[in-house]
């Protein structure tokens, strides 16, 4: 029973330490914006992050969240968006995510990149989340 009183007393004491993260914005910011003129040109927004094989792998939105682009950097900091932007849009007719799609989430699985977006058909109350898969980020 002494253990157990232990383990919980390091934990409520672990939690006072690490759970008090004081962020310092970096002097450069913004890092990442939209580019005018282009699809994103209005406003680009975080979809998910990774690091993987030395490289910072983004999937980012565009304001009106019908598009998924993907940019790499080797800082976090410098990025160079992807040739083939936007590398994921919105289903087609009939679809439930026909008129939105909108990147939350991107984990990489051995060796297959899996994404979960927000979608919906156009009636805001049909939101939903999908599934897609990936061995590149961009196809």
């Amino acid at each position: 029973m002494k253990k157990i009183y232990v383990v919980i007393l390091l934990a409520i004491l672990s939690v006072g330490t690490y759970g008090q993260i004081n962020w310092s914005k970096h002097s450069g910011n913004p890092v990442f914006q939209g580019i005018g003129g282009q699809w994103d040109g209005y406003l680009a927004y975080i979809g998910s992050v990774i690091f993987h094989d030395d490289l910072h792998h983004m999937w980012y939105n565009n304001y009106d969240g019908n598009n998924i682009g993907y940019a790499t950097s080797p800082d976090g900091i410098t990025w160079t968006r992807d040739g083939n932007n936007p590398v994921f849009g919105t289903g087609s007719t009939g679809r439930w995510d026909q008129e939105y799609a909108v990147c939350g989430g991107v984990v990489m699985v051995n060796d297959t990149l899996h994404m979960w977006y927000t979608g919906h058909d156009g009636d805001w109350s049909n939101l939903g989340i999908g599934h897609a898969t990936s061995t590149d980020g961009v196809n």
